[in-house]
Formats: structure tokens, sequence, C-alpha cells
């Protein structure tokens, strides 16, 4: 729709640039891919959308700030929960939205609205109608609103304990560091997924590679895509950064429950409250499996980002089948429909893929199969080398097996042990006694 044809260079309405891909100065993106000019209640939408988000941000925090936020009711759990999981599907959906599949009918359109609400936020607010800036000024700006979060939260900390004398600025930062963390784990898949736009490219007819996000800036070459992705290279430092305190703090979890640090738990409650203390490393392994979805845009075909979603999805849909790792079942029953919803989006897209991608399915599908029954012969070697070996290099540790009545029989069962166990200095194994020996009902 930004290009109707015709002459070279004919554009939509106020539109201009490579691919038609910029508003003139003074206009706003509107429908069918034109731009219209700009009026005074444009600029409604960005102060709306700064309004909300500061009173978000006050209420968090001061949600954060009561002693007992991290000890949650099991209401007050299953709806933070169901929030949590409901931004991250939102945003899976988004990034699975980004694979160069041809829609059609209505799909196309809500996988239009989605890309719009997660990625291209920009556009919503109109950004074009508050000041004429860049591709690159965009991208930057976009980039600073993780440091404008956290200075806001810091700010707002600043002014509480400065007016709150009862309150100090070391008593109250654990609700500050609640607060961002919080922040960054609900947004962690767009917030990583627009640090990487400069590595996301696609390819036109001519041969010309240009940005998919910024269709202005040709990939590589230009001076304005290399200074993007030397400031996307530094901004990645964001959720690496955040994947390696989450990490740390799950590693040291332990080590402070044993000490009864309440100070820790509550500053990482949004890391630790929600799954079972023995799953607390699903957290990580959901961090990680995020990481791996943003990376699909910079994938170059269809084909390989199809398969490299159902991989991913498969794995996590087997681990949350495995472990259940939520602390209400609820939740564990909400992820597992959400992973399969994802995953059969993504079985259907590969009916749109290009006909010339067949033969690269046909070839994946063959070596599946290859694979599956490579697997049996494998496994029943496994099992007779491990057979051989156990039975020449761990032979049976106990010989003997005693269980006695402990109100009459403690005595001979004693002596009996201490018998047979000269006898199996010549026999070889040892004796088992249970008062002696049995350590472990499971084993």
């Amino acid at each position: 729709q930004r290009c109707p044809g015709g002459p070279v260079g004919t554009c939509a309405v106020n539109r201009q640039g490579p691919s038609c891909s910029e508003c003139v100065e003074g206009t706003t993106p509107a429908n069918g891919g034109t731009c219209s000019r700009c009026v005074s209640s444009d600029n409604l939408p960005a102060i709306a959308v700064a309004t909300c988000l500061g009173i978000a941000l006050t209420l968090l925090y001061i949600y954060n700030c009561q002693e007992r936020s991290h000890k949650q009711s099991h209401t007050s759990l299953f709806l933070i929960t169901v929030m949590a999981q409901l931004l991250s599907v939102l945003q899976m959906v988004g990034v699975t939205t980004r694979i160069s599949v041809d829609w059609p009918g209505s799909m196309k359109a809500i996988v239009a609205v989605f890309q719009r609400v997660t990625f291209e936020f920009d556009d919503m607010v109109q950004i074009g109608c508050l000041a004429s800036v860049s591709s690159i000024a965009r991208y930057c700006l976009k980039l600073t609103i993780v440091p404008i979060i956290c200075a806001f939260l810091l700010l707002l900390h600043g002014l509480v304990s400065a007016g709150w004398r009862s309150r100090s600025w070391r008593r109250g930062f654990p609700a500050v560091v609640s607060s961002i963390g919080i922040v960054v784990m609900a947004f962690y898949i767009t917030i990583s997924t627009l640090i990487l736009t400069p590595f996301q490219c696609m390819e036109h007819p001519n041969g010309l590679w240009t940005l998919i996000q910024y269709s202005s800036i040709t990939c590589w070459t230009s001076t304005q895509h290399q200074m993007m992705v030397v400031v996307g290279m530094l901004a990645a430092s964001i959720p690496v950064s955040f994947v390696a305190g989450v990490a740390y703090v799950l590693w040291d979890f332990p080590y402070r429950m044993a000490r009864g640090d309440k100070t820790y738990i509550r500053m990482y409650a949004f890391i630790l409250v929600r799954v079972k203390p023995e799953r607390r490393w699903y957290i990580f392994l959901s961090l990680c499996r995020n990481l791996f979805l943003v990376l699909v845009p910079c994938i170059p075909d269809a084909f390989r980002q199809t398969l490299f979603l159902q991989v991913v999805f498969i794995i996590s849909l087997a681990v949350i089948v495995r472990e259940m790792p939520w602390k209400l079942n609820m939740a564990n029953y909400l992820d597992l429909l959400s992973t399969f919803a994802v995953l059969f989006v993504l079985l259907t897209s590969a009916a749109f893929l290009d006909a010339g991608e067949d033969e690269q399915m046909s070839e994946v599908a063959l070596w599946t199969l290859v694979q599956l029954f490579s697997i049996f012969p494998l496994v029943i070697l496994w099992a007779l080398l491990n057979r051989i070996f156990n039975f020449w290099m761990h032979p049976k540790r106990y010989r003997w097996f005693l269980c006695h009545h402990k109100g009459t029989s403690g005595n001979f069962a004693r002596l009996l042990k201490l018998t047979l166990t000269s006898e199996a200095k010549h026999l070889g194994g040892q004796v088992f006694l249970d008062v002696d020996d049995l350590c472990d009902l499971g084993e």
C-alpha cells in the first residue's frame, strides 16, 4: 500500500524515501499506507501513554514497598502469574508473526496488529507529530525506554526517602530493584527484539538488503546502519546482564534461605515466588528460550525461521510437561495450552511457505526419519554395553540382606552380620543390615 505502483519513485500520499517507508515532516502514519497531516489532538496518545506509564510504575513501586509484598495469597499469586504469562504469550506471538510468511485473509490483519502493538508502538503514539526524528533517532529513542523507567523509579524512591524520614534510602531500595526486575521480566522479549533490530535485514528483488523495521536504511553499507549496529551491540548488555543476574540469584537462593535473608527474598520475589523452589531454574530456562526467540527475525528465510521456532517450542513444551514448574496447577495448564497453541500456529504456517522451499522441507523430513529409526539400535546397543560393563566392573554391592524384628531379634541380627562379614572376606560382597544401611526408602 505504501508503493501504489506507477513511475519509479511513486509513493502513497505524504510518503517518501526508499520503499516509501518514511512520512514527510509534519505527518504521521495513517490507514491505507498513507501519512496524514498532524493536528493538535495527535499529541494526546503520547501524553496518555506517558501518564499511564508513570501511574503504573508508581503503583508498582508502592506495592513493592510493602513489607509483605513477597508473601502473596493464593488469588494474588494466581493473578500475577496469569498476567505475566499473558504478556509473555503476546510477545511470543508477536515474534512468531515476524517470520517471512505471507498469511492470507484475516490472519494477515491480526499479524499486523500484533506487530504494531508489540514492536511498532512509536507509530501508535504518533511520535512524528511531536518532533521530526530520523530512523536512527527512533531506534535510539526506543532503547532509552528501559533507562528512563529505571531513572523514574530511582527518582521516585529518592523523593519518598527524602519526604519520609522513617524510611531510609537503603531500606526501600529492594522495592526499586523488584520494580525494575518486574518491568524487564514482563517485557523481556520486546526489549531484546528492539535491540536486535539492526541485525534484521531483508533482501529486495534488486539484490539490495535493507532493515525490516526501517526500510530506508541499507544494511551494512550505510553509515546509519553501522551506527545502529554499534548502539545495538552496546544495548545488548541489558538482556544479557539480566539473564546473568537471574542465574546468580537462582544459584545463591539456597544459601540466602539458609541464613534467613528476608531482604534478599523480598528484593528478588519477581523471580522466586511464582515457581516451585525446586524448579526455580525454569525461570532461567524461560529467559534463555526467549533469547532464542528474538533471534528468529535475524534468520534469512522463512523455512529456517519456522523450523527453528518449532524446535524451540517443542523443547519448551517437553520441559513444562516433565517438570510442571509453576506453584499453581492452573498456571501449569495455561502455560502448556499457550505453548501448544503457538506451536500449532507455527505448524499451520508451513502451508504458506514458498513453493521453492518444498525440497528443503523434504530433506528435513527425511533426515528426521533417519535419525528416528537410528535411535532404536543405538539404544539397544547402549543397554547391552551398559549391562556388560556393570557386570564386570560394578558387581552387586551386597551379598546378604538382613531384616529383623526390633523387639526380639536385634542381638541375633547383629551376631549374624558379624559372622557373615567374616565369610564375606572369602566369598565377596557385603552384608546389608537394615539398622545400619537403610538410609533412604526411595532407593
